[in-house]
């Protein structure tokens, strides 16, 4: 966790020191999440998401690049209905420290709406998750994922794109954008696991292996500050 933290300090650090100027600020939204547990999709899960991006200029609208560091709740939900409509929901939720970088590339029009689409690459690292609240539940029937199988560290790729609101002042540029995250690597995998008891049947069973896998939809809005640099002759 330690190094995590100091790894997203350095990196900004270093956009920062070496530039004659950047663009910075906070963005944060809705996220969807989804996982696939051994190929089964699960249902969605709805939370939310929060990053603080560093971006380097780009007055030739030539392509840019940036780091960001955010919070992410990945997961996914299990619903159950019947005759009367909802009756129960159960939640998986992964709370993850995310550390993205990647390129960045604006296409500019004749409005002051701006076109953008990005490709980036994420390093994530779990903080904590709700499976306690299914120890109960996986006493009797261990249907549930178990914390001491979740994978503290993981990455995968964010593509996405958006619109940027240029206006009078050149320095704050509000925007919204739309983000698609697949993890390439697992959240979870238990292996095999024989003789668990399954106290409905009073017989012993054999849990299956389990992967567990994200997929990510965010929606966002954020506001870039710039910072500009000036170096004067005297």
């Amino acid at each position: 966790m330690k190094s995590f933290i100091t790894l997203i300090i350095f990196l900004f650090s270093f956009c920062t020191s070496y530039s004659q100027g950047f663009y910075f600020g906070p963005k944060g939204g809705l996220t969807i999440g989804f996982q696939q547990w051994n190929g089964l999709e699960r249902q969605a899960l709805f939370a939310y998401n929060g990053a603080f991006m560093i971006e380097s200029l780009d007055p030739e609208y030539r392509g840019s690049l940036y780091i960001q560091a955010g919070f992410h709740q990945r997961g996914s939900a299990f619903r159950q209905f019947n005759f009367n409509g909802f009756s129960n929901s159960n939640k998986f939720k992964f709370n993850n420290l995310s550390l993205e970088i990647g390129a960045k590339k604006r296409r500019k029009g004749a409005s002051r709406k701006v076109p953008y689409y990005f490709f980036g690459a994420r390093l994530e690292y779990n903080v904590s998750t709700n499976l306690d609240e299914y120890e109960e539940l996986n006493e009797c029937f261990p249907f549930y994922p178990f914390e001491v199988f979740v994978n503290k560290v993981t990455y995968g790729v964010s593509v996405g794109g958006g619109i940027e609101f240029e206006g009078e002042n050149r320095f704050i540029t509000p925007y919204i954008e739309f983000v698609v995250s697949p993890d390439l690597s697992l959240q979870y995998r238990s292996d095999p696991t024989p003789n668990v008891l399954n106290c409905f049947t009073s017989q012993s069973t054999t849990l299956p292996e389990r992967e567990i896998r994200n997929l990510t939809f965010e929606v966002k809005a954020g506001i870039r500050f710039m910072r500009e640099v000036v170096y004067e002759d005297y």
